[in-house]
């Protein structure tokens, strides 16, 4: 338990009395709703990538119709196994989806994804 202060003020005839408080918590907390995703024109192509460090291949789901990019993540939360010594688990799992509406009309079926190093890449080439 912490000690009291006493502190005298001037024209006081009584000590006042100070408590110590504990520092208040800091959490930086970024609150963003769905995905970080940067599009660029590149000519005869869209691309979009986002950032998905954390995630494998199998947890990313890519849609790309004419017009709309639609991406979608799921983790699913690891099971713990008794005896492993875990004393926290704050891991969470869900799913988070992202769309977006596209400036100009895509051929889906020559766009291309690629997911290396946590960085989601998608290469929509435009309509002709």
């Amino acid at each position: 338990m912490p000690k009291k202060a006493k502190l005298w003020f001037e024209g006081e005839k009584e000590p006042v009395r100070q408590v110590q408080r504990p520092a208040p918590l800091k959490i930086n907390v970024r609150i963003q709703s769905g995905i970080p995703i940067n599009v660029s024109d590149e000519g005869d192509s869209l691309v979009a990538r986002a950032e998905l460090p954390g995630f494998s291949k199998e947890d990313i789901r890519v849609k790309v119709s004419d017009r709309m990019l639609e991406v979608v993540v799921r983790k699913v939360k690891r099971e713990i196994t008794q005896g492993t010594g875990s004393y926290r688990e704050e891991s969470s799992s869900g799913e988070v989806r992202r769309t977006l509406s596209l400036p100009v009309e895509i051929d889906t079926k020559r766009t291309r994804s690629s997911f290396k190093d946590g960085v989601l890449e998608i290469v929509m080439p435009k309509a002709r």
